[in-house]
């Protein structure tokens, strides 16, 4: 959470099946908001495909699909960003579109915007390859525009390795890099056992030690 805060942008990545959502939905979130952080919901660039008319007029499709997931979650979204707009729209006039955190306001807080499954930028859309060097064109305008913008990525780890050829492309050539390892035993049994301890049901000792 504090590194999230104090840089511009962080990779998150994981095993697969590691708990990366999980972790992101039960404790950072919480914690970036219980710190006056402004957290929008996390985002994914791929999603449904748009109708035929919209599709012809999307600019980016990884940068369409996190915006139309933003925009369909967040009111300020659907309020400020105009849905004729939103295939040719980048990161940058999105955010300042919706209205963000300025380093103007009087008491200015950071904004987070959060991609999950990250790895699906290389996974997705394959005959737009080109476009993902201009979707970290677009986040590093984002970044540039905003100084109180903060972006967090979370992603399998055996596709680490995709995001160096387009790392340069941010100011801190996206140092900021966390490794998540899978539970190790007693996590694991905290995890299966703690959720219950508010309820009137248990599992057994053994039912619990079956589960890890």
């Amino acid at each position: 959470v504090a590194r999230v805060v104090a840089h511009e942008a962080v990779l998150v990545y994981a095993p697969s099946g590691a708990g990366k959502t999980s972790l992101l939905n039960a404790k950072i979130i919480p914690r970036l908001r219980a710190k006056g952080c402004h957290v929008l919901c996390p985002t994914r660039v791929q999603g449904p495909a748009p109708d035929a008319a919209t599709a012809v007029k999307v600019r980016n499709p990884y940068v369409y699909q996190a915006l139309a997931r933003w925009r369909q979650s967040d009111e300020a979204a659907r309020q400020n960003v105009p849905l004729d707009r939103l295939p040719n729209m980048s990161l940058a006039e999105f955010f300042e579109c919706r209205g963000i955190e300025s380093a103007n306001e009087r008491h200015p807080r950071p904004t987070i915007a959060i991609f999950d499954h990250f790895e699906e930028l290389f996974t997705f859309y394959p005959k737009h390859w080109k476009k993902r060097r201009e979707f970290f064109e677009q986040m590093r305008e984002a970044l540039e525009s905003n100084h109180l913008l903060r972006i967090l990525m979370l992603m399998r780890e055996d596709f680490v390795a995709e995001v160096d050829p387009y790392s340069e492309i941010l100011r801190d050539s996206l140092r900021m890099r966390l490794r998540l390892e899978r539970l190790r035993e007693s996590a694991a049994l905290q995890a299966v056992v703690r959720p219950l301890e508010r309820t009137k049901r248990r599992l057994t000792k053994e039912a619990a030690n079956q589960l890890v």
